[in-house]
């Protein structure tokens, strides 16, 4: 399923710029969750620099009628493959459901906190598919590399890519460590809400994409694809300094920082879980 899902992406990332920003994700919607970013629009991996990679976002909310923010079309080559998407994402979040399930039972979370009741089918939420192309060196300019270090806004993450790339920061040593792809393999994250309703027993995961490269020294065309399971709109949780958000709160002033100068982003913990650290890259290469 993920092979055809991949297929039908590349040939819209084909397009032209112009042609791609008909669908650009702040037409989509106040939630920015659907259509399309283009390279350079959030912070990059290098510190002072832009990201390196264009998506295409499918939110679960459009696909289960529940959207009333958005009322526009899906580029061609996607709306007549929308069985594929609905398919893929709906059975994505029934295996991260289950997943909650069997946390909620290693956890011995109270009947009234389980996790996997903020998380129910038909209810709003920012669930969404991410389909990622991070670009090569011929196609960026010199201000774009990568993607920022951050952990994710949602609960879980299930990844499928072939591709290097993805680094995972391991807070014991201080070190980023490569999570090299298997094939046939799904890496799961946790992220930032699943961390907050279970009370920190969970860790959301730090993470970043930087440029991978060959023995010519330039990075190649990366593609991956992402299921990202977020918490209902309305559901609450308390993060680490005791302050109460909503999912769509949460949510929203996650993405505000994603856009936001280094600067900013340093001044808070919303973005990497630390005040004051970024995780940037220093642009050490890797195969």
């Amino acid at each position: 399923m993920t092979t055809s899902i991949f297929s039908i992406v590349e040939k819209f990332f084909d397009q032209n710029l112009e042609t791609k920003m008909q669908w650009e994700m702040d037409r989509w919607g106040s939630l920015q969750i659907g259509g399309y970013k283009p390279a350079g629009k959030h912070t990059g991996a290098v510190e002072g620099k832009r990201d390196g990679f264009e998506n295409f976002l499918v939110p679960l909310n459009t696909l289960s009628g529940l959207d009333r923010d958005y009322q526009g079309d899906w580029p061609e080559n996607i709306s007549s493959e929308l069985p594929k998407f609905t398919e893929f994402e709906f059975t994505c979040h029934d295996i991260t459901l289950n997943i909650l399930s069997k946390l909620s039972n290693a956890l011995m979370q109270s009947r009234d906190k389980r996790l996997e009741d903020s998380h129910r089918k038909g209810h709003s939420s920012t669930t969404t598919v991410a389909c990622l192309k991070y670009l090569p060196s011929p196609a960026l300019t010199e201000s774009q590399v990568g993607h920022m270090a951050h952990t994710d806004v949602g609960s879980l993450t299930l990844l499928f890519t072939s591709s290097p790339g993805l680094q995972v920061f391991q807070r014991s040593s201080s070190s980023w460590i490569p999570a090299t792809p298997r094939p046939g393999s799904v890496v799961v994250n946790v992220r930032d809400t699943l961390s907050f309703m279970s009370g920190g027993r969970l860790r959301s995961c730090l993470h970043r994409v930087i440029p991978s490269t060959g023995h010519s020294g330039l990075s190649k065309t990366r593609y991956s694809l992402a299921f990202f399971q977020r918490p209902e709109l309305s559901a609450r949780f308390v993060d680490g300094n005791g302050r109460e958000w909503t999912g769509k709160e949460w949510h929203q002033t996650k993405y505000k920082l994603f856009r936001a100068d280094n600067n900013e982003q340093r001044e808070s913990s919303v973005l990497t879980g630390e005040k004051g650290f970024l995780g940037s890259w220093k642009g050490v290469e890797v195969a």
